[in-house]
């Protein structure tokens, strides 16, 4: 499916997933409803004479509703730019934001989010709708939301954006320019993308402003050219994202792993990208890169940025490939192999940007092909690392050595290889690189290839390795896989060494094989061992429950018995106290005698508050019923709760 299908499918989708407004309309306005109807078949049909006709009869079908659409925003669904020249020559508003949307946890975070015709011309990818709908002063600025598809292709984005930033998003870069030029800013922050799955399942859109801002995009996507054009525009290179990442220390990792597109850095630097921004974990970009260090082009894009501080105004007119201002410079006794702190000269800065006119020109002005940086490596490492085999035949025709080796052991072969450059490396292959050679640390170009897992290099540079050197090369690979906690890949290419005669393969493989069972021993033990740490963990807290379970229990015996002792003790109370009212006698006979039962069970006078319940057997008054029961084998029945 093309991408324009794939976009119309996407506009309609998103255009009818609201449906059709519910309301109260005039005759006018439904006549209107119905002419739009019509036009939206002219457009559909390409029937501009049609379309004309209706709305030369009834200018205000150009305003009218069918579907919930308006006849702008079909005639851009569907790229017909004639018929919606037609429209706009006719008053429609190519600002509408009238359509209906479905209601989304995005749409409500922020106002008016439908897509403008802008927004949707932006999408179908037409860049003569969007310079048509610019002439006819629709806002570039104005945000909306739209259905768009990830760049891999893989499922479906939400995204609320501006024209711009959908536009560098699809790496678009005619629409880019048409739209900075009809007054997009670069730096306007809202952009936001949301996974439609992650919504559907009820999960949080987790928003963040910001973060995919035009410039930061055009640099995630390795685009140099939209960088380039957003900077000139007045992108601010040193914006920080919600996580405090500026787009130089978002390309860090990236530039890691694609040590070739170190033009978006060069890029970046020259416009005055701040190298010493800390993200929210406090790191610069320095820092950043120094973190990969693991990584084969770490180390040279951490001095770059150094190196940036120490640039001589020569340097910096190689860096722009300002051949006059060179001339100049060297004309009034610029040094044509200064070094900068890194120990960069003009003709290394000029073979790592590709731009081969500069490095001929500095080449015939008698630029050292020889001059080493401060990691030892020749400017033709510099144009091997980047993929420049323009600038890498200059060099080697005025006398580059194609296998130097570098301070980190690697040849311009092994760079090109690492670069994953396969045009590079086969140009210095064919052109008598070693594949097989390399300094005391650092791995051979072939090396490279195998540890890379390229199977298309490892058969090219193997092709004039004798089988003597086959098995070396695979036994050294092994070993630094095996360096590198990597032993399953280790012992594959170890075998195939053992395949090539290698005599210590079959004794690493041994000795490998029997790490790695004592090791799943080891593993299957520790497992063990915390299966048992958990079921006495959870038999521990079993005990501690029944333990707190049995105090509960105590503790509830021990409140019965205080009860009870509590009630035996105002027992003995009130004995004293009547006995002191009758006369010093304590006995419950004396009691009786004293005050006889009334017709109700109790004593005429009743029995104090602190000992409320009567014995008609024994006469006496007690605390509580238990203790009124337990005198003279009464029963309950025997015993009344006097006032």
């Amino acid at each position: 499916m093309t991408n324009e299908l794939r976009w119309r499918g996407f506009a309609v989708l998103s255009l009818l997933a609201g449906g059709l407004l519910a309301c109260g309309c005039s005759s006018a306005a439904k006549r209107n409803n119905r002419l739009a109807n019509e036009l939206h078949t002219t457009i559909i049909s390409n029937d501009s004479e049609a379309a004309r006709k209706i709305v030369t009869n009834s200018p205000g079908a150009v305003g009218g509703f069918a579907g919930g659409i308006m006849p702008l925003h079909y005639a851009v669904m569907y790229n017909n730019t004639a018929i919606a020249e037609l429209l706009l020559a006719n008053g429609a508003d190519p600002n509408d934001k009238s359509l209906q949307w479905k209601k989304t946890s995005l749409a409500d975070a922020m106002k008016n989010p439908t897509p403008t015709p802008l927004l949707q011309a932006v999408g179908v990818q037409n860049p003569d709708m969007v310079n048509l709908l610019l002439r006819y002063k629709a806002d570039p600025n104005l945000p909306g939301q739209l259905l768009i598809e990830k760049r891999s292709g893989n499922g479906k984005y939400m995204a609320l954006c501006t024209p711009l930033d959908l536009a560098v998003h699809l790496e678009n870069r005619a629409i880019t320019a048409a739209l900075l030029a009809g007054g997009a800013n670069p730096n306007k922050g809202n952009n936001y993308f949301i996974w439609l799955e992650r919504e559907a399942s009820g999960g949080d859109p987790s928003l963040e402003k910001g973060y995919y801002m035009p410039l930061a995009d055009a640099v995630a996507s390795g685009n140099l050219e939209l960088a380039a054009m957003l900077i000139e525009k007045g992108a601010d290179v040193n914006f920080q994202n919600k996580r405090f990442r500026s787009p130089l220390q978002s390309l860090i990792t990236q530039l890691a792993e694609k040590p070739h597109d170190l033009g978006i850095l060069d890029l970046l630097l020259e416009n005055g990208a701040d190298p010493n921004l800390r993200d929210r974990e406090g790191n610069t970009a320095i820092q950043l890169a120094q973190a990969h260090a693991r990584l084969p082009s770490a180390n040279n894009i951490a001095g770059l940025m150094q190196e940036y501080a120490s640039l001589t105004p020569l340097h910096k007119a190689v860096r722009k490939g300002n051949l006059a201002a060179v001339k100049e410079m060297l004309k009034k006794g610029g040094d044509i192999n200064a070094a900068t702190t890194t120990g960069t000269t003009p003709l290394h800065i000029a073979a790592r940007s590709g731009n081969n006119r500069m490095v001929k020109a500095l080449l015939s002005l008698g630029a050292s092909t020889a001059a080493r940086d401060l990691n030892g490596e020749t400017p033709l490492h510099y144009a091997a690392r980047t993929r420049s085999v323009a600038a890498a035949q200059s060099l080697l025709g005025s006398g580059a050595d194609i296998n130097a080796v570098s301070g980190q052991g690697r040849t311009p072969l092994a760079e090109a290889v690492m670069a994953r450059g396969t045009e590079m490396a086969g140009f210095l292959f064919d052109h008598g690189a070693d594949p097989a050679l390399s300094g005391s640390t650092g791995c051979t170009a072939f090396q490279c290839a195998i540890l890379n897992w390229d199977s298309v290099l490892t058969r090219m540079l193997g092709v004039k390795l004798g089988r003597k050197t086959l098995g070396a090369e695979y036994f050294s690979a092994g070993i630094q896989l095996e360096d590198s906690k990597n032993p399953d890949k280790a012992i594959l290419l170890y075998r195939v060494a053992e395949r090539y005669g290698h005599e210590q393969a079959r004794e690493y493989i041994r000795n490998l094989e029997t790490n790695m069972a004592q090791q799943k021993l080891l593993a299957a033990q520790q497992e063990l061992f915390d299966q048992q740490k958990l079921a006495m963990q959870q038999q521990t807290a079993a005990m501690q429950q029944q333990v707190a379970v049995m105090q509960q229990q105590t503790s509830a015996a021990a409140q019965a018995k205080e009860d009870d002792t509590m009630g035996d003790m105002f027992n003995f109370l009130g004995s004293l106290l009547l006995a002191k009212q009758n006369g010093g006698h304590t006995g419950a006979t004396s009691i009786t005698q004293a005050a006889p039962p009334s017709s109700s069970g109790c004593q005429p006078t009743g029995c104090p508050v602190y000992s409320p319940w009567y014995n008609m057997n024994s006469g006496g008054c007690f605390a509580t019923t238990s203790a009124c029961q337990a005198g003279r084998g009464s029963s309950i029945s025997k015993c009344r709760k006097c006032p």
